[in-house]
């Protein structure tokens, strides 16, 4: 057999299969009829010459209509002509010719059905009518309606708007004998804040852009913004945003690349001791940060995962010397170990290099002012749990642990830089989140996090006294999500 003999008899086989797909059922219409190919029965509604046939469909899909001219034992070929029309317009009309096959009728004896023609239709997303009127040739013209995926979906809009309240126990930081002597009203200079505690709105906004091929492939973009408004120290407020673009080849690997800002952050009045005589000033900066991460995706019984960041760090004019880059690699291992659970272990060394000085002509080795370079090993353990229905709501667990060690690197004696030379900096940071859906597409969260600072110096002797920390965040978070197909 020639190649091109295999090919016709393959298309002729594929031909004569039944189209896979929903079936799609008629409200209202002409009595079904049975149509057997190759042993199996399928069911058929006739359309008569002049006649209509209307089916409800649900996009977005690619609606197929597997068309079968009836013929009698003795009648030749013919030539058939069918409008398509969605919602009550006309969008095309297909031309085709039909001959007697071997699909039979069980109920109508000596009938014949004609190999299949698919009449083809994209239909956009929402509720819609299609409709297939037949204009010419005789009849009936048995048809299967049936709906798939399409191969490549329109691109979606997907929002989700987020109004929260929380509430910090430590919202700047300090150690408890700076929080008692704010509260005993030492020093108002020092600290500048009308309270230790506060509570915070946190809105946010996220825009998706998603191109999908099912079950192959999808492309995202994702914008974002989230603010934090805190609702005594309004210094304490301040924003970020996002952009992330995130390619995926479902059950093989995905990749990510993201950008995020935060325009200003006040961390708190902090020493500067470049006044005369020193003297407290206000700490802000500006931060931005850039990442790419890529890993298997449901494809090994461990999926793995690479990432790597960088960060820029841009500080007030009066402490330029914290200035600083910090770049981040990381890898983590993630398993499903039954449905609903997924488990994340990770670990990630960030270094960072400070300016270390602020002065035209200073190096960072030899000048008076901090150094703040540091490496920094960090641990995570995240897990995520579908648990089913609460109080009758859907219901998804989260929690979180994560554990670091800074080490300052800065080659400063401790007479130049005491708060730095051989610093070590332990964090522990432990969450939870519960999620409720109270409808199809809106929810509310609640949350609790924990952290807590304990440094260790041989050169400052209270250096926990004045750099340990705890604080406690709480809060509550309502969300609305939803989406549309932009076709």
């Amino acid at each position: 057999m020639s190649p091109r003999s295999a090919l016709v008899l393959i298309a002729v086989l594929a031909a004569a299969l039944p189209a896979s797909g929903r079936k799609l059922l008629l409200a209202d219409g002409p009595q079904p009829v049975a149509v057997e190919v190759s042993g199996d029965v399928y069911t058929y509604y006739p359309l008569e010459p002049g006649a209509t046939i209307t089916v409800a469909v649900e996009g977005p899909v690619l609606f197929d209509a597997i068309s079968r001219l009836r013929f009698r034992a003795d009648e030749g070929s013919a030539r058939v002509e069918v409008e398509v029309a969605l919602d009550g317009v006309p969008v095309r009309r297909e031309l085709f010719t039909a001959r007697p096959g071997s699909a039979t009728y069980p109920d109508i004896p000596g009938a014949l059905a004609s190999p299949p023609h698919r009449i083809s239709l994209e239909v956009p997303s929402g509720s819609h009518d299609v409709s297939l009127k037949m204009l010419s040739g005789r009849g009936p013209l048995d048809i299967n309606p049936l709906s798939r995926a399409l191969p490549v979906l329109p691109w979606r809009l997907d929002w989700r708007l987020e109004a929260g309240v929380s509430y910090d126990s430590n919202i700047f930081r300090y150690g408890d004998p700076d929080v008692e002597g704010f509260q005993d009203g030492e020093r108002p200079e020092r600290y500048g804040m009308d309270s230790v505690d506060d509570g915070r709105l946190e809105p946010s906004v996220q825009l998706d852009l998603t191109r999908e091929e099912p079950g192959r492939r999808s492309t995202r973009l994702r914008l974002s913004a989230d603010w934090r408004l805190a609702l005594s120290n309004g210094e304490k407020s301040f924003s970020k945003l996002g952009a992330a673009l995130r390619e995926e080849r479902r059950g093989v690997a995905f990749l990510e690349m993201e950008y995020a800002a935060i325009p200003r952050y006040h961390i708190r009045l902090l020493w500067d001791p470049d006044l005369d005589g020193g003297a407290y000033r206000s700490c802000d900066f500006r931060k931005h940060a850039v990442s790419l991460e890529m890993g298997s995706l449901r494809s090994l019984p461990v999926d793995v995962s690479g990432l790597f960041k960088v960060e820029t760090y841009a500080y007030d004019p009066d402490f330029m010397e914290y200035d600083s880059v910090a770049r981040t690699v990381g890898a983590t291992a993630t398993v499903r170990p039954a449905r609903g659970l997924r488990v994340d272990a990770g670990y990630s060394l960030r270094s960072a290099l400070a300016r270390g000085s602020d002065e035209e002509g200073e190096a960072r080795a030899t000048s008076d002012d901090s150094d703040t370079t540091y490496d920094q090993d960090e641990y995570s353990l995240r897990v995520r749990w579908e648990a089913g229905r609460w109080f009758g709501r859907r219901t998804v667990l989260y929690g979180t642990i994560r554990h670091a060690r800074r080490y300052y690197l800065t080659s400063k004696s401790g007479d130049l830089d005491p708060y730095h030379a051989g610093r070590e900096d332990r964090y522990w940071i432990s969450g939870a989140r519960l999620r409720l859906g109270v409808s199809r597409d809106a929810g509310v969260e609640v949350f609790y996090q924990m952290r807590r600072r304990a440094v260790d110096s041989p050169f400052v002797d209270d250096i926990d006294d004045l750099k340990d920390y705890t604080a406690h965040r709480v809060g509550v978070m309502y969300y609305v999500e939803r989406g549309r197909f932009l076709d």
